[in-house]
């Protein structure tokens, strides 16, 4: 359980991730 849960912590972190720095390269592409 506990393992599923930092799992799931770890992925919702990298895609935040991966959506911040997508959004800073279109903010410096306009």
């Amino acid at each position: 359980m506990l393992v599923l849960v930092r799992q799931l912590v770890s992925t919702w972190a990298g895609s935040s991730m991966l959506f911040r720095s997508s959004t800073d390269i279109t903010m410096q592409s306009v």
